[in-house]
């Protein structure tokens, strides 16, 4: 009888636990053979990432609070109509730079820890992702409303 390979090479004793073949899928506890660890090129790689996403962070919020500024400036002179669009891009500028260096935080784990390499890099693709996310729904909202602002300035010019 021919003995299949994926099977234990012994029967245990009763009262103890059968030995189970080795299943890459199937999801191990931590410390398992799932756990991870990129090679150092690659944690290299995945470092310069985190520092320039965290630079893009940096300068994205700065921006938005620069653009704070700016709708707080015209709140106070009256331009209500500005106030309110220069404060939402200010919530554009300030959830993306957020979000990034919140993608860089993440990434920076997966070089400087050991054992949960996969976690802190799905961490920052989602923190990537919602980033990406407000930026789109947000570009395509302002092309939206821009179309309709074109249209009602053109209905009243055109009176």
């Amino acid at each position: 009888m021919q003995q299949n390979p994926y099977q234990a090479p012994y029967n245990a004793p009763q009262g103890y636990p059968q030995q189970q073949a080795y299943n890459p899928y199937q999801q191990q506890p931590q410390g398992g053979p799932l756990d991870y660890e990129f090679t150092p090129q690659q944690n290299a790689t995945i470092g310069a990432t985190a520092s320039w996403t965290r630079g893009a962070g940096i300068i994205q919020t700065i921006l938005g609070g620069l653009v704070v500024l700016g709708a707080l400036g015209a709140l106070f002179s009256g331009n209500m109509g500005g106030g309110l669009v220069n404060g939402l891009v200010a919530a554009v500028y300030l959830s993306i730079g957020l979000s990034l260096i919140a993608a860089a935080g993440a990434l920076g784990r997966v070089v400087n820890t050991q054992g949960n390499d996969i976690q802190h890099l799905m961490t920052a693709l989602e923190a990537y992702q919602r980033a990406f996310k407000i930026q789109v729904i947000l570009v395509l909202a302002a092309i939206v409303l821009g179309i309709i602002g074109g249209i009602l300035v053109f209905a009243f010019m055109s009176r």
